[in-house]
């Protein structure tokens, strides 16, 4: 069996190899394949850093999976980045920016592309960090998730029967444990920390505000580079 040391450096070493090539990625669809082969070091990372389940058994969580989520862990990554991607198109909207015009997400109806492209600098910061804290606390068992038969989405010419996919099932966060987890999040995202931009202390929603209005500007031409928002 490998040394978890060894295997944490292994993965440590591979995004950075990842984010230096990155850095002379020639097209966007090799960018693309830059961060989903840095993602899958992060979620193996991700996986160590869990506490198995206080009232037994395993997570199951192998990879990150989202459509539907197969597991509890990724259920809980999916409510997260759910919740933080509202919080983005938000944010959006208020500035003025369209939500669905991204630049590094694919452009394709009802995907807001731009704020998927501005979340990603808060999901290990705000998401990820989530999940870890309600289970490692722990406030989460495996008795607070359920799974049922996944419905696929459809469009308005199909039969809602059309939507059964019976090869698959889906895990969801249920009862009191769902409530704890928007507490949870909501207490993340008033939290106070340094913002660069303006020398202050700010609250992590102000911040998914200030970033938008930062690419606002890079659209418009009023400024040159966007900086992603680094926690200290």
């Amino acid at each position: 069996m490998p040394c978890p040391f060894l295997v944490v450096v292994d993965s440590l070493v591979g995004m950075d190899n990842m984010a230096e090539r990155a850095k002379n990625a020639h097209s966007v669809d090799e960018l693309r394949g830059l961060e989903g082969q840095g993602a899958k070091e992060y979620f193996g990372l991700l996986r160590q850093m869990l506490r198995p389940p206080e009232d037994g058994g395993s997570w199951h969580f192998e990879r990150r999976a989202y459509y539907p989520p197969p597991d509890p862990i990724n259920a809980l990554l999916s409510f997260a980045y759910t919740l933080l991607l509202r919080d983005l198109v938000t944010s959006c909207e208020l500035a003025g920016l369209d939500p669905y015009l991204g630049c590094l997400h694919e452009i394709d109806y009802g995907r807001p592309s731009m704020a998927l492209d501005l979340i990603e600098e808060f999901r290990p910061i705000i998401a990820d960090s989530i999940v870890l804290f309600v289970v490692n606390r722990p406030m989460v068992r495996l008795s607070d998730f359920k799974e049922v038969p996944f419905r696929k989405k459809v469009d308005a010419r199909e039969m809602p029967e059309d939507s059964l996919d019976t090869g698959k099932r889906a895990v969801y966060l249920t009862g009191e444990a769902k409530k704890d987890f928007l507490a949870a999040y909501e207490h993340r995202v008033s939290e106070l920390v340094y913002y660069p931009g303006s020398g202050e202390k700010r609250k992590y929603r102000d911040i998914f505000q200030l970033q938008v209005y930062q690419m606002t500007r890079v659209i418009m031409g009023e400024e040159k580079r966007y900086t992603p928002f680094v926690v200290r």
